[in-house]
């Protein structure tokens, strides 16, 4: 199964599978959302048709790019093509090449429970928590105490 790897930008890391399509823009309504001023509310869609993957520009204000070139309308997306939105850079990957190779820099990450403080929730810390419950993943939240 085709999967769009995040490579930078806010949703680094991130990977969103492709069932049939998945939407991509600045609005939380789209099925992966991209904080970038450059992104359009509605940016572009990626379609799975057979074995097939394309990418739509849905009119997008500053484009779309498939391989640093801008599209217009529907081309064909392939696996290891690089799409770019804004600062966003999403590379389409096969899941099944892929899914036996284990990063060698990963470490596991000891979780550590504080005690319940107040805390300001930025709009990118609400967007990557709905993200996460619509995806059915965890999210995970860092703090720091900064004093004054």
């Amino acid at each position: 199964m085709e999967k769009l790897l995040c490579l930078s930008g806010i949703n680094k890391d991130e990977e969103y599978f492709l069932d049939t399509e998945i939407s991509i823009g600045r609005s939380a309504q789209n099925g992966i959302c991209v904080a970038d001023k450059k992104a359009s509310r509605k940016h572009c869609i990626v379609l799975k048709r057979g074995d097939r993957v394309y990418l739509k520009d849905l009119d997008s204000t500053n484009g779309t790019r498939l391989n640093e070139d801008y599209i217009d309308g529907e081309i064909e997306f392939k696996i290891n093509d690089y799409l770019k939105i804004g600062q966003a850079s999403f590379k389409l990957i096969d899941d099944e090449l892929t899914q036996n190779f284990q990063r060698t820099s990963s470490k596991r990450i000891e979780t550590t429970v504080f005690h319940p403080l107040r805390y300001a929730e930025s709009e990118t810390t609400t967007m990557r928590k709905v993200r996460a419950r619509k995806n059915n993943r965890p999210c995970y939240v860092s703090f720091m105490d900064i004093q004054s």
